[in-house]
């Protein structure tokens, strides 16, 4: 799909309107991206009696909506919650009018003028939103730069336009990934007139800046995702779509009754969101519908459903701010 990097005029006229003129693609600016990773989760009351390693690999990632790279550390051990169950009234809600309808958001993380310093990033993962849109809805053309997207459908159908109205539709359970790069521009639209939309949308910290612009997509049945995690997309994995981000996204379709496994290598981490049924127990841990859960000091994530459960995850590399 044809993106155009953005002019020097299309910048100014974002910075001059602070932005973009939507809530919720806005580009953050600069301090509000430049988190300190300490904050990978929620503090809860559960944490590892690792003390943290004063020394650590470096990488250099881009933050959203910033040209100059910038350096993390990945330490050894992060003295952090091993697990932090989130209940579905802790994830930010909100109602936003745009063409055409309106839409629903349960934001996961700080995101636009929504601000909660437990919940600004975990690891690579910068923004996890759950909208849902109504029937023939359309978020309008906007800008974004330096983030790699993920997009999964979670129900209705979705569609991506750029600004010459071209791009794809995702069905339920389908997945699109986006790499922004050096900017481009486009639109999410409720493919239908009939029934509501809902989709996810996930922003991770590029692993270089100034990558050109492109979009992919991949179809999924749900007999390929039950009663087991299917990669979607990752940066490993030949099986799913490749992301230019330390960073591989899972889903699946969980009967009641059924377990599956998730193994957790070290300095990383995992962010596990309950769509839709359940509930469903991570290690030991009781998650509720909508919620969702992080981990981290483990080997292994271990998960059993008391109901049918949708669960989508994403396994990233914690990083920690110099």
């Amino acid at each position: 799909m044809a993106a155009r990097a953005l002019s020097v005029r299309d910048e100014r006229r974002v910075r001059i309107a602070g932005t973009i003129p939507t809530a919720h693609h806005a580009i953050p600016e600069p301090r509000e991206t430049i988190w300190n990773a300490s904050n990978v989760g929620g503090m809860g009351s559960r944490y590892s009696d690792i003390e943290r390693s004063p020394k650590g690999k470096m990488i250099s990632v881009i933050c959203a909506g910033i040209v100059v790279p910038q350096t993390f550390k990945v330490h050894r051990r992060l003295r952090i919650p091993m697990i932090t169950v989130r209940d579905p009234a802790s994830i930010h809600q909100v109602d936003i009018p745009i063409d055409g309808g309106t839409c629903h958001g349960r934001w996961h993380f700080s995101f636009d003028r929504y601000f909660d310093p437990r919940w600004t990033r975990f690891g690579t993962l910068r923004v996890f939103n759950d909208d849902t849109l109504t029937p023939g809805a359309v978020w309008p053309l906007h800008p974004h730069r330096e983030i790699e997207v993920v997009t999964y459908c979670a129900g209705g159908e979705f569609r991506h336009a750029d600004e010459n109205g071209e791009g794809g539709v995702l069905k339920e359970g389908w997945v699109q990934h986006t790499t922004v790069g050096q900017g481009m521009w486009h639109s999410e639209i409720n493919n239908r007139k009939d029934a509501p939309m809902r989709f996810i949308q996930m922003w991770f910290l590029p692993s270089a800046p100034g990558l050109a612009p492109s979009v992919e997509q991949k179809a999924v049945e749900k007999a390929e995702r039950t009663n087991r995690f299917l990669p979607l997309v990752s940066n490993e994995d030949r099986d799913g779509l490749t992301i230019f981000s330390d960073a591989r996204v899972f889903s699946s379709f969980l009967a009641a009754g059924k377990m599956i496994s998730h193994p957790l290598e070290a300095h990383r981490g995992v962010y596990l969101s309950v769509l839709g049924g359940g509930p469903i127990r991570v290690n030991g841990e009781t998650v509720p519908p909508l919620g969702a859960a992080t981990l981290v000091d483990e080997s292994e994530l271990s998960v059993r459903s008391e109901g049918d459960a949708e669960l989508l995850l994403a396994d990233v590399l914690l990083i920690e701010g110099p």
